[in-house]
């Protein structure tokens, strides 16, 4: 959870209000006082980013679908001559995947919380410093967290929900790994890791959005937040069946991608008139 750190105001130091007289001077002018025009000016903008939001989030909606159809083409029509569902990466993913969502439905410790805490705030703070902020705290407890930063932005309030912290450190710690040890002997290890880790991350961010009151996802509105993290999270997993599996290059992906998007209008449009029809009739 990102927070800007407070403007405290000098001991002593007060706010005159305005004069009386030049509130009636500047209503009997047409001119508005300064203080109510820089108020309407940052209320329009305001309003406009929230209707920017709102229309990327229903954009995000179509762009989830199209990514899910891409993926499950992917996974359907793997180059493998077994089928994706055969493969050991696959195999070993589901491995990892499974153990975790064992200990989260039956042994979740306050550990694992803490964990996540971890990695969700140091996700904010890393944001937050991509995006040229200053990082000034850091809390993390196995009941929550926060940061003091002086910057914030709809990135890195989300990023926690799109970043798969503990997946990231472990792929960044292999390649370094690799470039000293000869790992291929051990690539099942890295499979499973990561999909322990990777559903570390997914169950922990499915089980934060339910949360009723979450300040990460109100700073950008719900309406907004929401698809956006599912059509990010779902071009990870794509990029991680591209990359593990080799089930397409990613120019491939692009125009499987492209294609989906380009018939996207015309399919959903026969599929209305379908269901109209079958309603009418």
């Amino acid at each position: 959870m990102a927070h800007p750190p407070k403007n405290r105001r000098k001991p002593g130091a007060h706010h005159r209000p305005p004069k009386e007289k030049g509130r009636a001077l500047a209503a009997f002018t047409g001119a508005a006082p300064a203080e109510i025009r820089f108020g309407m000016e940052r209320e329009t903008r305001d309003l406009v980013g929230r209707m920017l939001k709102i229309g990327f989030g229903l954009l995000c909606v179509p762009l989830s679908w199209i990514t899910f159809e891409t993926l499950f083409i992917l996974v359907t029509h793997s180059v493998s001559p077994k089928g994706f569902w055969m493969t050991k990466e696959f195999a070993y993913y589901g491995l990892g995947a499974a153990i975790w969502l064992a200990f989260f439905f039956n042994l979740r410790f306050p550990t694992f919380t803490y964990l996540y805490v971890l990695g969700h705030e140091y996700t904010h703070a890393a944001a937050a410093l991509v995006c040229r902020g200053n990082v000034t705290d850091i809390k993390v407890t196995p009941d929550g967290g926060y940061i003091l930063t002086n910057r914030n932005n709809f990135f890195i309030a989300l990023s926690p929900y799109i970043v798969p912290f503990y997946t990231v450190l472990l792929l960044a710690g292999w390649m370094l790994a690799k470039q000293r040890w000869n790992l291929e002997a051990h690539e099942t290890v890295l499979y499973i890791l990561v999909g322990l880790t990777h559903m570390f991350h997914l169950s922990y961010t499915i089980w934060m959005i339910a949360q009723p009151e979450q300040p990460d996802l109100d700073h950008s509105g719900r309406f907004f937040s929401i698809p956006f993290i599912l059509w990010v999270n779902l071009l990870i997993i794509s990029a991680f069946l591209i990359i593990g599996q080799s089930a397409a290059s990613p120019a491939q992906y692009l125009g499987l991608w492209g294609h989906n998007a380009a018939t996207f209008c015309p399919r959903l449009l026969e599929s209305c008139r379908e269901i109209w029809s079958f309603f009418r009739d």
